[in-house]
């Protein structure tokens, strides 16, 4: 093996046991709103992130 392949094989090792992923679905119908205001901000992560924060602290 590589150093790419090793490489690739530590990064997704490291992923898998350090990062959780958490996806949802907006619908264009009815979501219109909200995805072109997402789509003007840079770090969605960030944002969404910062929001559950502040809510959290409430």
């Amino acid at each position: 093996m590589g150093y790419k392949e090793n490489k690739r094989a530590y990064t997704l090792k490291y992923q898998k046991e350090n990062y959780v992923t958490f996806t949802f679905h907006l619908n264009s119908k009815y979501d219109g709103e909200l995805i072109n205001y997402l789509r003007s901000i840079p770090n969605k992560s960030g944002y969404i992130k910062e929001l559950i924060v502040k809510d959290i602290k409430k």
